[in-house]
Parts: C-alpha cells; sequence; structure tokens
C-alpha cells in the first residue's frame, strides 16, 4: 500500500466505525455526509482492491470509449482517495472524450478530495469549472 492512511480507513475505521453507529458518521469525522451502511460496505471493498472496482468486468463493459462529452478532470496535490496518478488514469479511460485536464497546485491552501464543495475554494475553483462548463 502506498498510502498507509488509506489503508486505515478501509479495513479499520470504515468496517469499526460502521458496525459501531449502524452507518458511516463521516460528519463526525468532518470529512463528508454520512453513508448508509451496506453502500459504504461496497465502497471499502472496491477499496482493498488495487483496480478499486474496475477489477469486477472488462474494460469494454465500463463502456468508457462511448463517452463523447467534454471532460473535465480536477485533482489535488494532497488528495489521499484520489492522488493525481488516479486520476490520470481514469481520465485517460475516456479515450472518446474531449478532456481537459486540471491539476490545481496552486499556494495557499489546498481542497484536498472533499474540499472543492466547501465555500472556501468557491473562488477560483467553482469559477473554473463555471467557465468550463459554460464553453464546453
Amino acid at each position: 500500500w502506498h498510502y498507509p492512511k488509506m489503508w486505515i480507513f478501509w479495513n479499520v475505521m470504515i468496517p469499526s466505525l460502521t458496525s459501531m453507529f449502524g452507518y458511516f458518521p463521516a460528519k463526525k469525522l468532518g470529512l463528508f455526509e454520512n453513508l448508509p451502511k451496506y453502500m459504504v460496505y461496497q465502497w471499502a471493498k472496491w477499496g482493498r482492491k488495487q483496480d478499486y472496482m474496475m477489477h469486477y468486468y472488462s474494460q469494454k463493459d465500463y463502456f468508457f470509449s462511448a463517452i463523447k462529452a467534454p471532460l473535465l478532470s480536477i485533482s489535488f496535490p494532497r488528495d489521499q482517495f484520489a492522488p493525481k496518478a488516479a486520476v490520470d488514469w481514469l481520465t485517460d479511460q475516456y479515450t472518446a472524450a474531449q478532456s481537459s485536464r486540471i491539476h490545481y497546485a496552486k499556494e495557499g491552501p489546498q481542497p484536498r478530495h472533499f474540499g472543492f464543495f466547501r465555500e472556501r475554494f468557491k473562488d477560483p475553483l467553482w469559477l473554473i469549472t463555471h467557465d468550463w462548463i459554460s464553453k464546453n
């Protein structure tokens, strides 16, 4: 495992906290919204696999090559859930899409994985996204 924190997240935090509360209490941890028990167990099962959820089917069964819409893909330097290499890989799966790729590595606070949706990153991240949507 390249990310020990992620190993702890998938193998310790999700199983123990979910069995204790009956759901995954992400809000109590300051992460994101709370998640239902069976959904978070499935997510953890994916997270324990090297290819995440991609090991279930063959590449063609995911229909990546059928997506022809414009695609904006953004990653952040300190994102433990989706590091740059993982976002690069996923973006590359959409072979027929016109992809725009941003690795947001500006000075100052970094949004990490869930921070994009926080008000303090409205400017510039929401504006960048709005502009991209407006042009595409």
